[in-house]
C-alpha cells in the first residue's frame, strides 16, 4: 500500500461530534454470488462524475466475485465475528480522547454499532501513546501539557468496560500514531529517537513499544490484541534511520518474539499481520510462530499490474494455513478504495484526493457488493474476524454535485458530520442497511430497544409490562430477560423482534439483558432507568386552618416535573391547584375539620408514593367563652379578659372586634386568654377573635356597651339655701341606685328612670355641681352648675293646659318652684301680654286666667323681687 494513504485512513477517526442513534432495520441483502454488471452498480454515478472510473472499480468487483464464489461455502452455518472501529477511539485523537464529550459520543457510538449487530469492537491504541517518555516530551514543549499514560489506560479502560457491558468481544490493534493526521504530533519526538542511530533507535522503540503492549495487555485484557499491523506502514511512519527502516520482516518477527516473552499468563488471543500491500515474507515468518494464535490482514483492496490484493487475501489465508492448520485468520481493516490500478501502482496518489473520493453517495453500491463478498469470503475460508473499515459510511454518504466544489479535507470532515448527525436522527445508508443484515443474519442477538424505558422502583406499578424490540429471538422459548441482575418474570418470546416481560423490582439505571436458551445472550447497557419515588423533606407552612386554601410548599426530590397526575392529600383529602416542579410541590390545602395533625401523601404518575407523617396540622378556629367584664363603657376604654380555646399565644397579628369597631392593645397571653381593650359601642354586642390563619371565633351578646349617666339638664338651676326642695336631673343612662351628689353633699334620691333622676337637695351655699354615680361606677356631671341662693329665681317646670281661646280666660296652672305663695304683685305674661287674675297658691304652683292672644308664646313668671323664668314650653292660642 502507499503509504500516503494510511495517515489519511486516520484523519476520519479525529472528528469530534456528538451523537445519538436509533436505528432502523435495513432490508435484506441479495446474495454476494448473484450475478451483477459493472453498469448496475455504477448506474447512479451522476453526469460530470468519473464514470470510467466507477466502471473500472466495478469491473474489478466482478471479476473478485468469479474468484470468491468459485471457492464456495464449506461451512454454510458458519459465520466471522462481524466487527466495526470505534471511530471515537482512535488514539490519534490524542488528549481529544480523554474530553467528557468523548466518552458520551464513545457512548453513542456503542450504542449504534451495537443495535446494528456487530459482536466485536475494534479500536486503535497507537504507539507512543502509552509511552511516559512521551508525554515528558509533549510536557516539555507544551508546559500546558498535564496528560500521563495513566489518564489514557483510565480512559480504555471505560471504553472496554462499556463495550463489554453490551455483550461484545475487544480487538485492540496496537498501531502508530500518524503525525500529519494526530492532535499530538509524535514525529518530532522520532527525530529524538533516530538521533540515536538504527541499532540504539530500534532497541529504544521496540523496548517502548513491547512495554506498551505490555500494558495494554495486563491493564485492558482485550480478546484480541494485534500486536504488529502494518509493518511497511510503521516503518514509513517512523521514518528511516541513517537510511534504515525501523524494522526488517526478520527484525520485526524477532519484536514480537521478544515482546510476547515478557507478557504474563493471560486469556487475551494475540495475533500480528500485514496489509496486502506488504510482502509475502512477513506471512512465511509469522505463520509459523506458536506464540501467536492468529494472523490479522488489513486490505484496502483493488489490483495494479503487480498485485491483486482481492486475491491476496485468499492467497495468504491458504499460506498461513499451510503452515499451521490451526491458525486463526482475521480481516481487520479493509476498504474499497476508490483509487485506480494505475493510481496504485507506479504513479504517486495525493492521498486526500483519493480518500476524499469515498464520500460520494454513487459509490454505494459497489461498498455494499464489497461487504457482501468479503463476507462470503470470510464465511468460506473460515476467517475469524471481518472488519470493515469507514464506520461513517455506514450512515452517510454526500451528494456528488455539492461534495465535488469542497476541498478534499472539507469533503471528509462534511461526510462525518453528516453521518454523526444521521446517526443522531437513526438514519443509515444502504451501505449500513447491508452491514446490519450481513452481521444479523449470525444469528446474533440485537436488542434495539425497550419500552417503555423507565417505571417506578416502588408502589404497585413497579412490576409492569415492558416491550423488548431486536432481532433473532427464540419464539416460544423460555427466553430469561434480566434487568440488572434481577430477572423478570412472565417473559414472552412474541416472535423473532419482540419479547414482552414483566420488570423485576430495581433501582437506578441498568442494563436489560437477553440470555436464549441456545446459549445466546445480548445486553443493551443503560436500557431501563427505576424512577425513584418521591420523598419529602419539609412542608411550609406546616399548619393551616381547618377551613383550607391556606397555599402550601412542599419540598423533597424525584417530583415529576409539570405533572397534571400527581396527586397530594392531606389527611386522604385531594389538595387544589397542584403544581409540581422537581424538588418542590405547590398546592393549596383542602378543609380539614376535625382532623386536627395528618400526614401528608404526594402520589407520583406511576403510583410511588412519599409520606410525611403528621406534616400538617389542620387548626381549629377560635372558640370564644366569656368575656370578663362582660360591659362596659360606650365610649370604650375598658380592658377585658377574653377567655376561650384556639388562641395563637404571642401572637401580634390577632385581632379582636366588639360589634363591627375593632379593639385595641390586643394581647394574646395563651391559647385560652386575651386581654383587649374595648372601642366605642352601644347596647349588646357579640366578640370576635380573628387568629393570623383567618380563622374566627365569636360569643354572641357577649358584651353590653353602657352609657354612662349623662346629665343634660337641671330643674331647677337654682334652690334655696337649705335645701329640700325637689331637683329634676334630666339626660340618659340613669341607672336604678344611682346615687346623686350635690357638691360634696349627697341628695335624697326620690326616683330614678334611664332618663329622669327627682332628688331632694341638700343644703348648700354657692355654685356647686351635681355629680351622678351608677350603681357600676360610671359617673355624669351637670352641664351647668346649681346655685344655691337666699332667694332662688323661680323655676317653671311645667303648665297645663297648654293651648286655649284666642279670646283668653283659660285657667292655667304653672307647676314650679321658688314661687312666693300669696304674693299678690307676681306677674304672669303669655308672650307679651299679661295674665289676669293670677294666684300663687304655693311656692310650687301658680293659677292665673290666659290673657288674650295669637299664635304660640312662651310663659314668663317674675317674682315680687324681679326675678323671672320663661318656660321651656309654648301655650298655642286655638
Amino acid at each position: 500500500m502507499n503509504i500516503v494513504h494510511r495517515p489519511m485512513s486516520v484523519a476520519f477517526a479525529i472528528l469530534v461530534a456528538i451523537l445519538t442513534m436509533v436505528f432502523y432495520p435495513g432490508e435484506a441483502s441479495a446474495d454476494a454470488c448473484t450475478p451483477f454488471t459493472a453498469e448496475e452498480l455504477c448506474v447512479a454515478a451522476p453526469a460530470g462524475a468519473p464514470a470510467d472510473h466507477c466502471q473500472e472499480l466495478a469491473s474489478y468487483l466482478l471479476d473478485f466475485q468469479q474468484t470468491a464464489c468459485g471457492i464456495g461455502i464449506a461451512n454454510p452455518g458458519y459465520y466471522p465475528n462481524y466487527a466495526a472501529h470505534l471511530t471515537l477511539a482512535s488514539s490519534n485523537m490524542g488528549p481529544d480522547l480523554l474530553a467528557e464529550w468523548n466518552m458520551q459520543n464513545v457512548e453513542m457510538e456503542l450504542d449504534s454499532l451495537t443495535e446494528m449487530g456487530v459482536n466485536t469492537i475494534a479500536i486503535n491504541i497507537a504507539y507512543p501513546l502509552l509511552t511516559p517518555a512521551f508525554h515528558t516530551y509533549l510536557n516539555s514543549q507544551n508546559s500546558n501539557y498535564d496528560k500521563t499514560v495513566a489518564d489514557y489506560i483510565d480512559f480504555y479502560a471505560e471504553v472496554i468496560a462499556r463495550t463489554r457491558a453490551r455483550g461484545l468481544a475487544v480487538h485492540i490493534e496496537h498501531g502508530i500514531i500518524f503525525g500529519d493526521f494526530a492532535v499530538v504530533d509524535p514525529r518530532f519526538y522520532f527525530d529524538t529517537i533516530r538521533v540515536f542511530g538504527p541499532t540504539v533507535a530500534r532497541q529504544r522503540h521496540n523496548q517502548e513499544r513491547a512495554q506498551e503492549s505490555y500494558l495494554i495487555l495486563t491493564q485492558l485484557a482485550p480478546d484480541y490484541l494485534t500486536l504488529l499491523e502494518e509493518p511497511g506502514t510503521l516503518n514509513a511512519a517512523f521514518g528511516l534511520i541513517d537510511g534504515e527502516v525501523l524494522g526488517t520482516p526478520v527484525q520485526w518477527r524477532d519484536y514480537l518474539v521478544s515482546a510476547i516473552g515478557l507478557y504474563p499468563s493471560h486469556d487475551t488471543m494475540l495475533g500480528a499481520g500485514a496489509g496486502t500491500w506488504d510482502t509475502e515474507e512477513y506471512m512465511n515468518l509469522f505463520a509459523p510462530m506458536p506464540q501467536l494464535d492468529y494472523i490479522d490482514f488489513h486490505i484496502y483492496p483493488a489490483t495494479n499490474d503487480h498485485q491483486n490484493y482481492f486475491e491476496t487475501v485468499l492467497a495468504w489465508t491458504d499460506l498461513v494455513r499451510s503452515h499451521d492448520p490451526n491458525k486463526l485468520v482475521t480481516i481487520g481493516p479493509s476498504w474499497m478504495y476508490k483509487a485506480t490500478a494505475g493510481e496504485l501502482g507506479t504513479y504517486p496518489v495525493i492521498s486526500p484526493e483519493v480518500l476524499s473520493r469515498d464520500v460520494y453517495s454513487y459509490w454505494e453500491p459497489l461498498d455494499q457488493k464489497f461487504l457482501e463478498l468479503f463476507s462470503h469470503v470470510s464465511r468460506a475460508k473460515g476467517l475469524t474476524t471481518f472488519t470493515p473499515w469507514g464506520t461513517w459510511y455506514l450512515f452517510s454518504y454526500l451528494n456528488y454535485g455539492d461534495a465535488i466544489l469542497m476541498t478534499p479535507a472539507n469533503r471528509i470532515l462534511s461526510n462525518q458530520l453528516a453521518a454523526y448527525d444521521n446517526m443522531r436522527n437513526g438514519i443509515m445508508t444502504g451501505t449500513g442497511q447491508t452491514y446490519e443484515n450481513i452481521a444479523t443474519a449470525t444469528n446474533i442477538l440485537v436488542v434495539t430497544g425497550v419500552t417503555p424505558d423507565h417505571g417506578p422502583q416502588s408502589g404497585p406499578g413497579a412490576n409492569q409490562v415492558v416491550t423488548i424490540t431486536g432481532k433473532n429471538f427464540l419464539p416460544g422459548s423460555i427466553t430469561v430477560v434480566k434487568f440488572g441482575n434481577m430477572t423478570a418474570t412472565d417473559g414472552v418470546v412474541v416472535d423473532s423482534s419482540t419479547i414482552t416481560a414483566v420488570s423485576p423490582a430495581g433501582s437506578g439505571t441498568v442494563g436489560v439483558t437477553i440470555e436464549s436458551p441456545d446459549g445466546r445472550t445480548r445486553t443493551k447497557p443503560n436500557a431501563y432507568v427505576y424512577d425513584p419515588p418521591p420523598t419529602i423533606t419539609s412542608i411550609s407552612s406546616n399548619s393551616g386552618p381547618e377551613t383550607g386554601g391556606r397555599w402550601v410548599m412542599i419540598e423533597g426530590e424525584n417530583f415529576v416535573t409539570g405533572s397534571t397526575d400527581t396527586q397530594v392529600l392531606f389527611g386522604g383529602i385531594p389538595a387544589t391547584q397542584v403544581d409540581v416542579y422537581p424538588t418542590a410541590i405547590t398546592a393549596y390545602t383542602p378543609p380539614g375539620v376535625g382532623l386536627g395533625t395528618v400526614d401528608v401523601v404526594v402520589t407520583n404518575p406511576d403510583l410511588q408514593t412519599a409520606v410525611l407523617t403528621g406534616g400538617y396540622t389542620f387548626v381549629p378556629p377560635p372558640t370564644v367563652l366569656s368575656v370578663t367584664p362582660d360591659s362596659g363603657s360606650s365610649t370604650g376604654g375598658t380592658q377585658v379578659t377574653i377567655s376561650g380555646q384556639g388562641f395563637f399565644a404571642g401572637s401580634s397579628d390577632t385581632r379582636v372586634w366588639f360589634g363591627n369597631l375593632e379593639a385595641t392593645d390586643v394581647a394574646v397571653l395563651s391559647d385560652t386568654q386575651i386581654q383587649a381593650v374595648t372601642p366605642m359601642g352601644n347596647g349588646v354586642a357579640r366578640v370576635l377573635v380573628l387568629n393570623p390563619d383567618f380563622q374566627t371565633g365569636e360569643l354572641l351578646d357577649a358584651f353590653t356597651f353602657v352609657y354612662p349617666p349623662t346629665l343634660l339638664k337641671i330643674v331647677p338651676e337654682a334652690g334655696p339655701l337649705d335645701g329640700g326642695n325637689t331637683v329634676w336631673l334630666g339626660g340618659y343612662g340613669f341607672q336604678p341606685g344611682a346615687t346623686v351628689l350635690f357638691g360634696d353633699r349627697p341628695a335624697t334620691v326620690e326616683s330614678v328612670t334611664p332618663n329622669l333622676i327627682t332628688v331632694a337637695a341638700p343644703s348648700g351655699t354657692g355654685q356647686i355641681e351635681l355629680e351622678v354615680t351608677n350603681p357600676d361606677g360610671l359617673q355624669g356631671t351637670s352641664p351647668v352648675p346649681y346655685a344655691y341662693s337666699a332667694d332662688p329665681p323661680p323655676c317653671i317646670v311645667f303648665f297645663t293646659p297648654t293651648h286655649g281661646p284666642a279670646g283668653g280666660g283659660t285657667t292655667v296652672y304653672i307647676y314650679g318652684q321658688n314661687f312666693v305663695p300669696g304674693s299678690t304683685s307676681t306677674v304672669v305674661r303669655f308672650g307679651t301680654q299679661q295674665a289676669t287674675t293670677v294666684t300663687v297658691l304655693t311656692p310650687q304652683w301658680i293659677r292665673m286666667e290666659a290673657p288674650s292672644g295669637t299664635g304660640t308664646v312662651n310663659l314668663t313668671v317674675i317674682n315680687p323681687d324681679a326675678q323671672a323664668v320663661v318656660s321651656a314650653g309654648l301655650y298655642t292660642y286655638d
